[in-house]
C-alpha cells in the first residue's frame, strides 16, 4: 500500500490526524488542504533542524514564520512558507 505524504507524517507523529481538519482563525478559513501543506512544512522543518544540529549551524525563524509562531503560537492562517535565515 502506498503511502501518502500527510499520512507518513501523521504515522511518524508530527502531526495528528485532527490537525488536519479545516478551522476558521482569525476570520479566515484554514482548509484541509492548506493544513496538509503546513504539515508538509512542519515535517521539512523539523528535518532541516536536525541537519543544522548535525553540523553545528546556527538558524533562526524569521519573518512570517517568527510572526506565526508568537502570535499564533504556530503558522499564520493564510501564510503557505516557512522563513529561516542563517549567519553566514
Amino acid at each position: 500500500m502506498i503511502m501518502t505524504e500527510c499520512e507518513r507524517i501523521i504515522e511518524k507523529g508530527v502531526v495528528t490526524r485532527d490537525f488536519l481538519k479545516e478551522e476558521v482563525v482569525c476570520d479566515f478559513l484554514v482548509t484541509t488542504g492548506r493544513k496538509k501543506l503546513f504539515a508538509v512544512l512542519l515535517d521539512l522543518l523539523l528535518e532541516f533542524d536536525k541537519v543544522c544540529k548535525k553540523h553545528n549551524l546556527r538558524y533562526f525563524m524569521d519573518g512570517g514564520s517568527l510572526i506565526g509562531a508568537i502570535r499564533h503560537k504556530g503558522f499564520i492562517p493564510w501564510d503557505d512558507d516557512i522563513d529561516v535565515v542563517m549567519p553566514r
